[in-house]
């Protein structure tokens, strides 16, 4: 399979219905610090803030609440700025982060969400400095006429880099690729994950 990088992603995101903003939140770098610090600051007990996501053929991945681990100025910095470039999509609301954390072992299948209409984002919290890509691979709206089986020429793979967002239909298939060295929170591949309507 082909990971299309920087050149031309957003591109290749528009090809699927799907919009790709590079840069996209000033305060990237502060969300991140405050991801790492609440992320390794219970390690020494052994602990985590997060919660084990399973769904047999579908996922596996660690979860939880941005308001457990980020900063609440960062969130909601981060959660004004969704909401302002939502209007670009004519939307209005925004669901407050869910942390997606994808430790060796874990990824997404490409399955669709069950969720209401409107649209999903990722928002890519991965540092690029020692840790592997971010790849999604996003399938098409409508795969055929009438025919619910994705098939790979129905879908676009995509690196996604920090400080990246990715928003797509809500009932459009995605699939998350997760480390493939590390165990460490830290060093995962980490997104930040909800809806706009």
């Amino acid at each position: 399979m082909k990971w299309f990088k920087q050149a031309g992603s957003e591109q290749v995101a528009e090809s699927v219905g799907a919009h790709l903003a590079k840069g996209f939140f000033k305060a990237a770098e502060e969300l991140r610090a405050s991801f790492d610090f609440h992320a390794v600051s219970r390690q020494s007990e052994g602990l985590t803030p997060f919660t084990y996501a399973y769904l047999p053929d579908a996922y596996n991945f660690l979860t939880a609440s941005a308001e457990e681990v980020l900063d609440e100025p960062a969130v909601a910095g981060l959660t004004e700025t969704l909401r302002a470039w939502a209007r670009t999509l004519s939307c209005s609301h925004v669901s407050t982060p869910q942390v997606r954390v994808f430790p060796r072992g874990c990824s997404r299948f490409l399955v669709p969400d069950q969720a209401s209409p409107g649209w999903h984002y990722l928002f890519c919290m991965t540092r690029g400095t020692g840790s592997e890509p971010s790849c999604v691979q996003l399938a098409e709206e409508n795969p055929s006429e009438g025919n619910r089986t994705i098939s790979i020429q129905q879908a676009v793979n995509l690196e996604l880099q920090f400080n990246e967002l990715l928003v797509h239909r809500a009932g459009a298939a995605y699939a998350i690729a997760g480390s493939k060295s590390s165990i460490d929170p830290v060093q995962a591949v980490v997104f930040l994950d909800g809806y706009l309507w």
